[in-house]
C-alpha cells in the first residue's frame, strides 16, 4: 500500500464518533481563510453506486469570517480520472460536475468558528455523458465559489470493476453491479460466465454494447428470480494511466514536494526566529503554494509556535505565535504523534520525515537526508480510543513500489 485512496481526518475527533471510516480530503489555505473539507463514507465504490459527498467549511479562527459569493451557488463539485497530479485542477478532464455554478443572486455568508455544512450531495455514479465509470482511481474535487480566495479540496476514490454475472449466485439480495450485453429484447443480460433475467426491460441500447447494471436478485410473481434494476448505463472506456502518473510515481513526486517545502520553511523560520526550538513540522499544499507549521508535541497536544506560507512564486512569509497557536488542529495532532511514534520505533536522530493521511491513519516516510534513496514507509493505524489518546494502535511497514522511490529521487534532485 504505497498510495492511499484518500486523505483522512482523525475519526475520533468527530462529534459523536459517527464516522469511524469517514474519508476526508482537505487542502491547506491561507491562515485567514476557512478551509474546505469533503467527506464520503468510504474510499471504494461499485460502478453506479451512489456516492454521498458532504461539503463542509471549517473556520479555525475564534471569530466569524464573511465570504462573498458572486452567484447563488456556494460550492462546485467535479470528478475526473486520476491520470496526473491530483492536487492540480484539470477542468478539461472532468467527466461530471455539479449543477450550474453561475448566475443567480450575489450574496454574502457568515461562517462562524468551527464547521458549517454547505450540502450533502448525492452523485448517482453516472458521468455527464451518460456512461458508467470504468474501474480505476478518480479525483473528486470541491471548490467554494467565493469571490477572491476559493478554498478547495480533493480526495481520491476507487471505482471497482463490476462483478461477473455468475457472482449473483452468491450475492443473494445484496445490491451489486454486474456488466454484460443485452439480448435483442433487452430482458436478459449475459457475459462469458452466464446470464440473468432482468425484472424490467432496458431499451434503446445498440447491439453488443456492454452495459453496467446495478440491482439485486428478487423473486418474480411467477416464482423465477430476476435482477431488479436500480440503474444502468453503458460502460465507459477503460481509464488509461501513463507510467509517469502511476499511483507510486505520483506519491514519490508528492513526497519530494513535501520535503522541499519543509526544508524551505525550516530555513526561513530559523532565520526569522533563531531562538525557536520545535519538535516537528507538518506541511500541506493548496495545489499551488504550501503551508508549513512548526510546533511542539507535549503530552497529547500539538502547539504551533511558528507558521510559514510559500506562494506559487516561492515567496516565503513567516509568522510567530499565530492566533491559532494553541488550538487543536485536528489531523495535525495525529500526524505529529504518528511521526513521533515511528521515529522512536524505527528512526534515527538524522532521519527526516513526511506524513500523508491514508486509510485508517497516516503513512509516515523516513529517510536519511544524505542518502534519500533509503526512504522507508510505515502505516500508523488509529487506535479507536476517544479523548486525547492519539498514539497509533499499530505501526506496519509499507512495501514501496520501485517507481515511487525513483520518482521521489528524480523530483527531489530535479
Amino acid at each position: 500500500m504505497d498510495y492511499p485512496p484518500a486523505r483522512l481526518l482523525n475519526p475520533r475527533k468527530l462529534p459523536g464518533l459517527l464516522a469511524a471510516c469517514l474519508v476526508v480530503a482537505l487542502l491547506g489555505v491561507a491562515p485567514s481563510a476557512p478551509r474546505l473539507e469533503l467527506y464520503v463514507a468510504r474510499a471504494t465504490f461499485d460502478p453506479l453506486d451512489a456516492i454521498d459527498v458532504t461539503v463542509r467549511v471549517f473556520n479555525d479562527r475564534k471569530t466569524p469570517v464573511v465570504m462573498r459569493f458572486g452567484q447563488t451557488a456556494e460550492y462546485g463539485l467535479a470528478i475526473q480520472p486520476d491520470a496526473g497530479d491530483r492536487w492540480m485542477p484539470r477542468v478539461d478532464a472532468a467527466r461530471w460536475s455539479s449543477a450550474a455554478t453561475t448566475g443567480g443572486r450575489p450574496h454574502v455568508r457568515t461562517f462562524g468558528p468551527g464547521y458549517t455544512t454547505l450540502v450533502t450531495y448525492e452523485w448517482n455514479g453516472v458521468f455527464a455523458d451518460g456512461s458508467a465509470p470504468a474501474p480505476g482511481m478518480y479525483v473528486l474535487r470541491g471548490t467554494v465559489l467565493s469571490t477572491g480566495t476559493r478554498p478547495d479540496a480533493a480526495l481520491l476514490i476507487r471505482i471497482d470493476a463490476p462483478l461477473p454475472i455468475s457472482a449473483l449466485a452468491k450475492t443473494g439480495v445484496q445490491v451489486v453491479t454486474v456488466a454484460g450485453t443485452l439480448d435483442a429484447n433487452g430482458m436478459t443480460l449475459h457475459d462469458a460466465s452466464g446470464e440473468v433475467k432482468l425484472a424490467r426491460r432496458i431499451a434503446n441500447v445498440a447491439p453488443e454494447t456492454i452495459v453496467d447494471v446495478r440491482g439485486s436478485l428478487a423473486t418474480q410473481p411467477d416464482g423465477t428470480r430476476a435482477l431488479a434494476v436500480e440503474r444502468w448505463a453503458p460502460s465507459a472506456a477503460p481509464v488509461t494511466v501513463p507510467a509517469s502518473a502511476s499511483p507510486g510515481a505520483i506519491r514519490g513526486r508528492e513526497l519530494a514536494a513535501y520535503v522541499r517545502a519543509q526544508n524551505v520553511a525550516r530555513k526561513a523560520l530559523a532565520k526569522a526566529y533563531p531562538d525557536l526550538s520545535a519538535d516537528f513540522t507538518v506541511a500541506d499544499s493548496d495545489g499551488a503554494g504550501w503551508s508549513v507549521a512548526l510546533g511542539r508535541v507535549p503530552d497529547f497536544a500539538f502547539f504551533i509556535d511558528a507558521y510559514a506560507t510559500i506562494d506559487p512564486s516561492g515567496k516565503v512569509t513567516t509568522a510567530r505565535n499565530p492566533p491559532y497557536a494553541h488550538d487543536d488542529l485536528g489531523g495535525s495532532v495525529v500526524e505529529a504523534h504518528d511521526i513521533d511514534a515511528v521515529r522512536k520505533k524505527f528512526g534515527t536522530p538524522r532521519d527526516d520525515y513526511a506524513a500523508f493521511a491514508a486509510g485508517d491513519g497516516y503513512d509516515v516516510y523516513l529517510f536519511d537526508p544524505a542518502h534519500p534513496e533509503s526512504v522507508r514507509a510505515y502505516h500508523c493505524a488509529y487506535g479507536g480510543q476517544t479523548g486525547s489518546d492519539d498514539h497509533p494502535a499499530s505501526i506496519d511497514p509499507i512495501a514501496l513500489a520501485p517507481e515511487m522511490a525513483a520518482a521521489f529521487l528524480a523530483a527531489l534532485h530535479g
